[in-house]
């Protein structure tokens, strides 16, 4: 056991060290990642049918437990409408630990993010509720519901408002076809205000239907 703990060891001290000493290195593995990823999730989808009673919750593309996604996990389990539900965290390695206080609540579970079950919770989930952009190793599948909760007050351009080439591992064009992928996916749009509401839509390049369609504005869970 320790011989492959080492060899472990050994592999991620490479890849880091390739990361840090190459942005060529850094792209293969992005994609490399990528390409696992949505294999995984691709083989989850073939031989898991999709769960009615599973909530998956993510805030910050796994990094935190707050914000909306928070929010909503709260109020759903003290909502005994939702006794029979199957509710789901989705963390990062590095802060997964810090959570485990929510197993302390009935029917909820957490997953690594990148593992083997977080791409099986993610093909199977009825509903999934983020506050950050989807990765792109894990699609919505037909069948799902993905409710984009996002984050705060538009203060800035964002997504297909962005006009001017600024950040070293995106153009413009990436960041555009970003945003309307995420548009293309979630069913629901969380909105406080009409303000952001209006911005979002723009940034997310929305038709006036997708804004009729998707855009909620009751104000944020949180």
């Amino acid at each position: 056991m320790g011989f492959f703990k080492n060899m472990k060891k050994r592999s991620t001290a490479l890849r880091r060290a390739r990361i840090q000493r190459s942005k060529r290195w850094q792209k293969f593995y992005i994609w490399k990642d990528r390409v696992r990823g949505l294999l995984i999730f691709k083989r989850k989808c073939l031989l898991c049918p999709i769960d009615p009673n599973l909530i998956v919750f993510e805030a910050f593309k796994g990094k935190q437990y707050t914000c909306n996604p928070k929010a909503m996990f709260e109020e759903i389990v003290k909502d005994p409408a939702y006794a029979g539900y199957r509710l789901v965290w989705s963390f990062s390695g590095a802060v997964l630990k810090k959570h485990e206080f929510l197993k302390e609540y009935r029917n909820v579970t957490l997953v690594k993010k990148g593992s083997e079950k977080y791409y099986e919770v993610m093909a199977t989930a009825r509903y999934r509720v983020t506050n950050s952009t989807n990765p792109r190793t894990i699609p919505v599948r037909k069948g799902q519901t993905y409710i984009q909760t996002w984050h705060g007050t538009p203060l800035k351009r964002l997504g297909c408002d962005i006009v001017l080439d600024g950040n070293d591992s995106q153009s413009v064009d990436d960041i555009h076809k970003m945003y309307r992928r995420e548009a293309d996916q979630f069913h629901y749009l969380i909105s406080p205000s009409a303000y952001t509401s209006e911005k979002l839509s723009s940034a997310y390049g929305l038709t006036e239907k997708e804004k009729k369609e998707k855009v909620v504005e009751l104000g944020y869970p949180r």
